[in-house]
């Protein structure tokens, strides 16, 4: 089931059971005269696209290829493409792209960091968009330490439980030793 009918299908649950906790409330009466709720008439809540990727789980290699994918929910054609870091606008990835749910990016020289977001939205007016999750930009070194760091500690760990059970073998046999020479 595409994200765009799972939307639907989830806001009109949503206000079929607000019209039944609301039965006086008009204003919802219309959009039950149709047979079919439709993305469409939430335009003023949701956006025309849905950014599912980059998410949270993502690590973009500073250098590297990555390709931003969304969910196109509405009409327009062409699509701005800008990256945040926290709050503050670092630059326009692209501008005036095809709104075909693909961009490939090749991820430039950036301070690292875990708080940067991808914002897609309508190139002429600016509206109808959406925000990515906040996801993580790192160079391959960084990884690399973080690897062997991770690979270090994990080596301690083991190396330390070597110990521990030599010790105590030792310790087990030798009073067993001891007992049996007595």
């Amino acid at each position: 089931m595409k994200i765009k009918d799972k939307l639907t299908y989830s806001f009109s649950i949503a206000i079929l059971l607000f019209g039944i906790a609301f039965p006086n409330l008009h204003c919802i009466t219309p959009v039950f005269q149709s047979s079919e709720i439709r993305l469409s008439d939430f335009d003023d809540i949701f956006g025309d696209v849905l950014v599912t990727r980059p998410n949270r789980n993502d690590v973009l290699i500073i250098g590297e290829e990555f390709i931003v994918k969304w969910e196109i929910l509405g009409g327009f054609e062409l699509v701005t493409i800008s990256l945040y870091k926290g709050n503050e606008h670092v630059y326009a990835i692209a501008s005036a792209v095809e709104n075909d749910g693909e961009y490939e990016w090749t991820v430039g020289d950036l301070e690292e960091g875990n708080d940067y977001h991808i914002r897609i939205w309508d190139w002429i007016d600016f509206n109808g968009g959406d925000d990515s999750d906040y996801f993580r930009i790192a160079s391959k070194t960084s990884l690399l330490y973080e690897q062997i760091l991770f690979l270090s500690i994990i080596i301690g760990i083991s190396a330390g439980i070597a110990i521990l059970v030599t010790v105590f073998l030792r310790r087990r046999f030798s009073s067993k030793k001891s007992i049996a020479d007595q």
